[in-house]
């Protein structure tokens, strides 16, 4: 007969610094914000704070409270609040994928999260829906630039060495990501047990495109950094003098204090085809073939 308390906001996304209010007809107000139960399971005594006035979010939180009046308890009221700048499709990618990793040990795979704004997430109830389970916990923040590395997927759930579709939800279940990957061309292909990693090319396009993943330069991936690099200077000089520009030499690979390291294209007439070294690392680089 005791009535439950009540939440005002009842749960959502805020900045930091919101209030949150809770209200009963009668009877003590006890809470909790870990997401334990304010009232012990076996005794029945009260084991959460009691209600003294607004709360001020400060980090994510699960809020759990109940009433007790008369030695009587009210059923429970539960709402999640996360603080801050929520995970959605403008502040968050897939950017690197080990679904097959050398010895296809499902022990060895992980999926990379990347934060490309200028700003904090908070992923707090960011979780997949298709591919694998996992739902990341209450109160996880990436920096700006920064990685979430999961390498434990939930409910004994593994990469499909053939390919899937993996689908990422935000808290409120909105798509941040959805695409399938493959194993096969066009896809990259080294990333089927060879070693690689499948690793985004940043900054993030269609991730649905194959054109938008390389392997990873080294075998076992970058887990929780990436492994490109960046041109730096002029693209027109060649202090080497060997006839190719600074911006050429980063894209093939080779130096450009070297003279004796140079490009080589391998011609083949059957089939006809032209082999050409790329410096898988230079993500600033897009290739064309004319």
């Amino acid at each position: 007969d005791t009535d439950a308390p009540d939440f005002s906001p009842h749960g959502g996304g805020f900045p930091a610094g919101s209030q949150v209010t809770i209200d009963a007809p009668a009877g003590t107000i006890y809470f909790t914000t870990d997401g334990s139960d304010p009232r012990e399971q076996w005794t029945g005594n009260a084991v959460g704070t009691q209600y003294a006035g607004a709360l001020t979010l400060s980090d994510s939180i699960v809020l759990k409270a109940r009433v007790l009046d008369g030695g009587e308890w009210s059923a429970l009221t539960e709402a999640t609040f996360l603080v801050g700048s929520l995970a959605s499709s403008s502040n968050i990618v897939v950017s690197e994928v080990m679904y097959n990793p050398t010895g296809d040990d499902p022990g060895n795979e992980f999926i990379e999260l990347t934060n490309t704004s200028s700003d904090p997430v908070n992923l707090s109830g960011v979780h997949f829906d298709a591919g694998i389970e996992f739902s990341v916990p209450i109160g996880t923040t990436v920096p700006p630039g920064g990685f979430l590395l999961i390498t434990q997927f939930e409910n004994g759930t593994a990469l499909d060495n053939n390919g899937e579709t993996i689908t990422l939800l935000a808290a409120d279940d909105t798509v941040i990501e959805s695409f399938r990957y493959d194993n096969n061309a066009p896809w990259p292909e080294s990333p089927d047990g060879l070693g690689p990693s499948l690793t985004r090319i940043l900054p993030p396009s269609d991730p649905a495109d194959p054109a938008s993943w390389r392997p990873s330069v080294a075998s076992g991936g970058s887990p929780a950094a990436s492994d490109a690099v960046a041109f730096v200077g002029d693209p027109g000089t060649d202090d080497d003098s060997d006839g190719t520009s600074a911006l050429l030499e980063h894209a093939f690979g080779t130096s450009d204090n070297d003279p004796t390291d140079r490009q080589m294209l391998v011609l083949s007439s059957d089939p006809l085809s032209i082999t050409v070294q790329q410096n898988l690392a230079a993500d600033d680089v897009i290739w064309t073939v004319e």
